[in-house]
């Protein structure tokens, strides 16, 4: 799978285009689930998880490889949160995932 901000380089290649779309809200949480066995409480004690997942804009690969790396952290949110907040850092400095450890 590539990445890239412009598809025109790979088109005569002969492969095949796969745009990805954003999630609803639900989505990224079930993705959550699905991925960390574990979604934000609806009382809203978790509120960095969705922070994340706005900041991301719902994009699935996104927030795959974001899961990913909570996954590397260990397994409880309280791990997870430390992580979420370096990635959004990351973001707001408008940074790319490249300079992220890719989880696979």
């Amino acid at each position: 799978m590539i990445s890239l901000p412009s598809i025109s380089p790979l088109r005569g290649l002969g492969g095949g285009e796969y745009p990805l779309d954003k999630l609803s809200e639900h989505g990224a949480r079930e993705l959550m689930r699905l991925r960390l066995n574990w979604m934000p409480p609806a009382d809203g004690s978790a509120q960095w998880a969705d922070d994340l997942m706005t900041k991301l804009e719902y994009h699935a690969l996104a927030l795959d490889v974001a899961f990913g790396i909570f996954r590397q952290k260990g397994d409880h949110p309280t791990l997870w949160r430390a992580e979420a907040k370096r990635v959004s850092e990351h973001i707001e400095r408008g940074n790319t995932f490249e300079e992220l450890p890719v989880p696979f």
